[in-house]
């Protein structure tokens, strides 16, 4: 769609000058909550977003947030393993699950630290001209990405971004954020 608007963002989380990605095992887990127990990290998301095929029109953002977790125990750190909820997260936790539990303080973006900036991919949908408050408006990709826009209140507006997993032959979208942005009207 050469006409359509492409949105991109990844986040990382930095720890005493270590990136953490996302936990392979338990163990990887376990030495991440050692990095972030009683520290601050940074959490720092990029995003990207181009209208159409021309790289020329590629505008770029970053969101850079500080993160302030208490100290935590063993047993509350192999309880938060147990959940599942960590192991497809960047530094493993996801502020708006259970790890909310462990942090003490937060300077920057929480939709930052979630994964997605809304500020300034709100600047960055403007700049390609989409109105990011017009209620309504989807884009379904054809690589099974949905994007769905829903203004609920006047000062919010949230981005459900969902992935076609495709068992046999079976759609199945899954929710994989939970805030809305327009791609399209």
């Amino acid at each position: 769609h050469e006409d359509k608007p492409l949105l991109a963002a990844d986040t990382t989380v930095v720890c005493n000058n270590r990136i953490l990605g996302k936990p392979r095992d338990k163990q990887h887990f376990l030495e991440m909550m050692d990095c972030l127990s009683g520290n601050s990290h940074d959490v720092i998301t990029a995003i990207a977003i181009t209208k159409g095929t021309n790289p020329s029109s590629l505008l770029t953002a970053t969101s850079t947030s500080k993160v302030c977790f208490r100290e935590l125990t063993t047993s509350e750190t192999d309880a938060y393993w147990q959940t599942g909820e960590p192991a497809d997260k960047a530094g493993g936790y996801a502020v708006q699950g259970m790890a909310a539990a462990f942090i003490s303080d937060i300077h920057g973006s929480y939709s930052g630290i979630m994964g997605l900036p809304l500020f300034e991919t709100a600047q960055l949908l403007s700049q390609v001209g989409l109105d990011p408050l017009a209620a309504g408006a989807s884009y379904r990709h054809p690589g099974g990405v949905f994007a769905r826009l829903d203004v609920t209140a006047r000062d919010a507006f949230y981005f459900d971004v969902a992935h076609d997993e495709r068992h046999a032959g079976q759609s199945n979208y899954t929710l994989r954020r939970s805030f809305s942005l327009a791609l399209d009207h």
